[in-house]
């Protein structure tokens, strides 16, 4: 049995069951765990797909693009036809810290003797490759702050492109006291 505790596979249940909720609150962590999934999945596609999808059969690769694909339209229409505040932001923030830990904490049933993305960037295995053992004090924590700026920056970043792209679905109908314009309601 697979326990889905990568960010994406918690976002193919999460995204959907909050947009379709029509609650606000959450709705941000869904547009953003949407666009955060579908991006860095295709980046990743792009600079090391053969090596991380290799060992895949093609029909569970092309599923998977399918599926990150959705994932990340949605969370572009969403950020174009919703406004959200900066306020929010702890709540992206939050999600992203409640994602890592609780695949920490579900790593002995979870892992089933594959190796997840998730646990390659919670235990940056190539920095302790890289490094000797006796700089791996200084350089985790430095690491793990680079990562956790790297999220901030992300959530920074998805608050100016929905500000920058909002695209309101219909445009607000004139009030009585406007004129409505046009060749038929000329004076």
């Amino acid at each position: 049995m697979r326990i889905p505790v990568e960010f994406s596979t918690v976002a193919y249940f999460a995204a959907p069951a909050l947009l379709l909720r029509r609650k606000p609150r959450l709705r941000s962590w869904a547009a953003y765990s949407g666009l955060m999934a579908g991006f860095f999945y295709y980046i990743a596609m792009i600079l090391a797909g053969g090596s991380l999808y290799a060992a895949d059969a093609p029909l569970e690769v092309l599923i998977s693009l399918l599926c990150h694909g959705t994932l990340y339209f949605c969370g572009l229409v969403v950020v174009k036809t919703e406004s959200f505040r900066l306020e929010e932001a702890s709540r992206l923030g939050l999600g992203v810290a409640t994602v890592a830990l609780r695949a920490a904490a579900l790593r002995p049933v979870a892992e089933c003797g594959q190796r997840l993305l998730i646990y390659l960037l919670l235990d940056a295995p190539w920095l302790q490759a890289l490094l000797p053992e006796r700089l791996l004090p200084l350089a985790l924590p430095a690491y793990y702050a680079a990562m956790a700026a790297l999220v901030y920056g992300s959530i920074r970043g998805f608050f100016r492109l929905n500000q920058r792209q909002l695209r309101p679905l219909a445009a607000p109908r004139p009030t009585k006291s406007e004129p409505m314009g046009g060749l038929l309601h000329a004076q």
